[in-house]
């Protein structure tokens, strides 16, 4: 018999951050912003000391950075840079 292979996702440990706020409110709505302006990846990573806006998630540190290129050169976001969570 064959036995089933399992698809899985790809973690997305490589998150490309664009701001840091107090709240996680603050966070949470800034996330929903990004989403309405098309950055559907858009996330807060609410945490004990930082909350943080993450425009979008990458399962590769080299895809993430690519990110982080194409913002800086669109001029949006220059302070963007990489959180790897692990």
């Amino acid at each position: 018999p064959e036995i089933p292979v399992e698809e899985t996702t790809p973690v997305k440990i490589y998150h490309v951050i664009v701001a840091s706020v107090g709240t996680a409110h603050d966070a949470e709505n800034m996330a929903q912003q990004l989403r309405d302006r098309g950055y559907t990846d858009a996330k807060a990573l609410v945490g004990q000391k930082y909350n943080r806006i993450a425009i979008s998630s990458f399962a590769t540190e080299a895809e993430a950075y690519s990110m982080v290129k194409r913002l800086k050169s669109e001029g949006v976001y220059e302070q963007s840079w990489v959180l790897t969570q692990k």
